[in-house]
């Protein structure tokens, strides 16, 4: 009560208008306390992943599906979960980066010539235990782009600083996408149409639908670990051309929205 106070005070100092949350439960407090309207944008609640993560956290789904109930509603990205918490729902397009360059302004950037095979090997800060360096090897014709500091010196594979560019401008000089299903990189896929491999993320709630989303979307093959580091890397020759991008006017969408509730 104490912190949902606090902020309500300084909303009012600050002169807020409306909040925008991704997506904490608590937040749905605010809207009596503060008399703001208070929405969310996400594909998913925390009481769907609180109920995916066993008994010690079995008292927070209710908990969250309580302050859910409060917000005002949630704008719905693509490849969500119901999130039948909140009273209202507005289904959105996908919500991404736009990149500042084509494909070709990007290659030029990156000294990549325009008929080169590239893959680009993005896992966030998940990590992978491990490279792998033989798969990498076995396929001197592609080369390989990676942001990881640690991944190992290879003829075919260019280790790009972290933060010099966003990923949606490595994907849109890509010709395939390595990944970890995360739901930025998987809407960034999806908005480029780009052919992309996934790999399983065992015990994330989320992955799931970011998996089916891929499987709806976008010229792809799902493996595990094991198929990823130990078996041979034949989607290289056989996974598809590009998709059709999804549109990602998401963010405008939104904009439009809350401009409508604040008028």
């Amino acid at each position: 009560a104490h912190l949902i106070a606090e902020e309500a005070k300084w909303l009012a100092a600050e002169k807020v208008d409306l909040i925008l949350g991704d997506i904490p439960p608590l937040a749905g407090a605010l809207q009596a306390a503060s008399g703001l309207p208070v929405w969310g944008m996400s594909n998913f609640g925390w009481d769907f992943i609180y109920a995916e993560m066993g008994e010690a956290f079995a008292d927070l789904v209710p908990w969250s599906r309580h302050f859910y109930g409060q917000y005002s509603g949630v704008f719905r990205l693509p490849f969500a979960e119901a999130m039948s918490s909140f009273s209202s729902v507005i289904e959105t397009s996908l919500v991404v980066n736009q990149p500042r360059f084509d494909r070709e302004q990007m290659r030029e950037r990156l000294n990549i010539s325009p008929d080169q095979k590239m893959a680009l090997m993005t896992f966030g800060g998940l990590g992978l235990g491990g490279f792998p360096t033989e798969r990498v090897r076995e396929h001197p014709e592609w080369l390989f782009v990676t942001t990881d500091a640690s991944a190992p010196d290879l003829v075919n594979l260019l280790k790009v600083p972290s933060g010099q560019w966003r990923m949606i401008e490595l994907l849109t000089a890509a010709d395939l996408a390595l990944i970890k299903p995360g739901y930025s990189t998987v809407a960034e896929c999806c908005a480029l149409g780009i052919p992309t491999v996934c790999l399983t993320r065992p015990g994330f709630a989320e992955a799931e639908l970011l998996i089916e989303g891929i499987r709806q979307s976008l010229p792809h093959q799902i493996l595990n670990g094991a198929e990823f580091f130990f078996e041979p890397w034949s989607f290289l020759e056989n996974l598809g051309d590009f998709g059709k991008p999804i549109s990602a006017t998401g963010a405008y969408e939104v904009a439009v929205h809350l401009l409508e509730i604040l008028n």
